[in-house]
């Protein structure tokens, strides 16, 4: 970027900074080249603005000595770590060109041999960093990057320590830098006992790679609907079956396996990574040599032989002594929980005070369709989104917005490990049109609690910001990176708003055909975007055939204009999409979609344009 004063630059006498690679809600992270040992690496630079957020340097000092201690081949490690003349913190991590993990599994569901192998070098990774007592806490395809690809060997190296549990150092008081319940992760990779704001082992990372195996295996993951009903599903909807939400044939012993590690209750997943290590090589053995049981028709290996991959590259000391898995076939995947076992979880994670508003909310929005289709794809109410033992400051946050943006300045800086207060105040700054000020307060309620990305202060905030010319570039790296699928909704919604300036919309329309953007966007918008760009009949149906599953109220406009049966031919009478009228599926799909967001509270408005300043 031309405008970054750091490209072109030489820090700390040995660094020169070459190309802007990335920016987080923390830091940006830059390509550099070691002047002296003409070595390069990735250099991650703080935000300024984040350096009077003690809780926040904390944690970048502990990401540098996670990433330090786990020295692992399949562990992206760090190099050097320092402080600029003018305060600035910097950490230097290994230089890795590759693709997320996420990018290939948008290509479809992968073979079972590759999983296993995949699998089997990130439990490696993970069995080193539980060694040392670190949990990384954010496992998911995007820090999952991969090297090489099937035809030359997959090589998985494990990215991003920054949220991760670090154990003090000997002569560390040890000192929490959450708050006790606060939740910091990924909603759809995180564990139960993650979500209630726990404390959480290592079995919290292996509950992730669970997500991510059976992500793998049949191209989605297990739960699906909005971050807020997620934990309710897995404490109280049946694991669908793998072979129910996508036309793969997974061997029942991998299956099941997934299964253990998907367990809602930590003490009921494998004890630890080194014994799932152990589990994981077993069935490569009985893979490699033709024992492992598998449905007719199914695919093991991504040339289609019945052979696994080889495994590479593992660190010997993670390895564990092989045993060969013990279970033929999956048992019945967890049924949906009786209300007298799921009471008994809740009391154990929330306490008395916790279940008692559970079961009144619980009680009173149990209104399930009792279509069979929609069983596994219904949201359940959002009754779980209960922060454990947090403490309450909505008094004082309401004192101060009725202030202004002086009191939430204050309050801002009496609670600065707070990421509700800066989301308060960022919104404040957008609506005083100090705009470039309520990006900066985005940015520091961002890298405090990365969950706040669908906070509706945070997205009015931005979406405001995003229309001023000041603020606009900044907010648009917010919107592409740490706001995740909801900052791209908000471009999104800049695009085709009507009333948005035609230099905003074209920004944002030119931003939507990024590749890094469209990676990030939800199910939901890309099946927009298709939509929207689709016009051959064999294109279009797969797409409504996905829309039954991932479409929300935003792709009902486009399903209805499918229904038309004419437009084409040289007369405009002729019907464009005839291969939707040989089944009900067009229909289907819209009443399907129609049913299910009954269910879930809309998503809410976004806020009017204004005129930048």
């Amino acid at each position: 970027m031309s405008d970054d004063p750091l490209i072109g630059t030489v820090l700390a006498d040995r660094y020169r900074i070459d190309q802007l690679i990335g920016e987080g809600a923390m830091g940006r992270v830059y390509r550099a080249e070691h002047i002296l040992m003409r070595k390069t690496v990735a250099l991650k630079v703080l935000h300024p603005e984040l350096m009077t957020v003690p809780e926040i340097v904390q944690r970048f000092e502990r990401e540098a000595r996670a990433a330090a201690q786990v020295e692992h081949p399949h562990v992206a490690g760090a190099t050097d770590f320092g402080k600029l003349a003018d305060g600035g913190i910097y950490l230097v991590l290994e230089f890795i060109e590759g693709l997320p993990l996420s990018q290939i599994i948008e290509g479809g569901p992968l073979a079972v041999g590759r999983v296993l192998n995949i699998a089997h070098q990130v439990t490696s990774a993970l069995s080193a960093a539980h060694e040392k007592g670190i949990v990384h806490r954010d496992l998911k395809p995007d820090n999952l990057l991969l090297v090489q690809n099937a035809e030359e060997g997959d090589f998985i190296k494990v990215l991003d320590f920054g949220i991760a549990k670090v154990p003090p150092e000997p002569n560390e008081e040890e000192k929490p830098l959450t708050q006790v319940g606060m939740v910091y992760g990924t909603p759809e990779y995180m564990a139960p006992e993650q979500a209630l704001g726990q404390d959480v082992d290592g079995r919290a990372d292996l509950y992730a790679l669970g997500v991510v195996m059976y992500e793998m295996l049949t191209g989605r993951r297990p739960y699906l609907g909005p971050a807020v009903g997620l934990l309710g599903q897995q404490l109280s909807t049946p694991l669908p079956q793998m072979s129910q939400v996508a036309k793969v044939k997974v061997p029942p012993a991998v299956e099941q396996l997934v299964c253990d590690l998907l367990t809602p209750d930590a003490n009921k997943r494998p004890k630890d990574a080194a014994f799932f290590l152990s589990q994981l090589e077993s069935l490569l053995k009985d893979l490699e040599e033709g024992r492992l049981e598998l449905p007719r028709g199914a695919l093991l290996s991504a040339s289609g032989e019945d052979a696994t991959t080889r495994i590479e590259h593992v660190s010997e000391r993670a390895r564990g002594p092989t045993k060969k898995s013990s279970a033929p076939v999956p048992r019945a995947v967890r049924g949906r929980a009786s209300r007298a076992v799921l009471l008994v979880l809740l009391f154990a994670a929330l306490g008395v005070g916790g279940v008692v508003v559970f079961v009144r909310v619980f009680l009173g929005e149990e209104k399930v369709p009792p279509e069979k289709t929609l069983e596994l794809l219904e949201p359940p109410p959002p009754v779980l989104d209960i922060p454990v033992a947090e403490v309450d400051i909505s008094p004082r946050l309401a004192v101060a917005r009725e202030a202004g943006v002086e009191a939430l300045q204050k309050l801002a800086q009496e609670l600065p490990s707070e990421g509700r207060v800066h989301a308060e105040l960022a919104l404040a700054l957008a609506k005083a049109k100090r705009y470039e000020e309520a990006v900066d307060s985005s940015r520091v309620a961002l890298a405090l609690d990365p969950n706040l990305n669908e906070n509706s202060k945070i997205a009015g905030a931005l979406f405001r910001s995003a229309q001023s010319p000041k603020a606009s570039a900044a907010t648009f790296r917010l919107l592409k990176g740490p706001m995740g699928p909801a900052g791209v909704g908000i471009i999104y919604d800049l695009a085709r708003m009507d009333g948005i300036s035609a230099w905003v919309r074209r920004q944002a329309t030119m931003s939507l055909d990024e590749p890094d953007v469209r990676q990030a966007a939800g199910p939901a918008l890309v099946l927009i975007l298709d939509l929207e760009s689709k016009t051959a009949c064999e294109d279009v149906r797969p797409l409504v055939e996905r829309a039954a599953l991932v479409g929300d109220k935003r792709a009902l406009p486009l399903l209805e204009k499918l229904k038309k049966a004419d437009g084409c031919g040289a007369r405009k009478k002729d019907d464009c999409y005839p291969c939707l009228r040989a089944d009900d599926s067009l229909e289907n799909a819209i009443q399907t979609i129609e049913q299910r967001t009954s269910f879930v509270d809309a998503p809410e408005t976004p806020v009017a344009p204004e005129e930048p300043n």
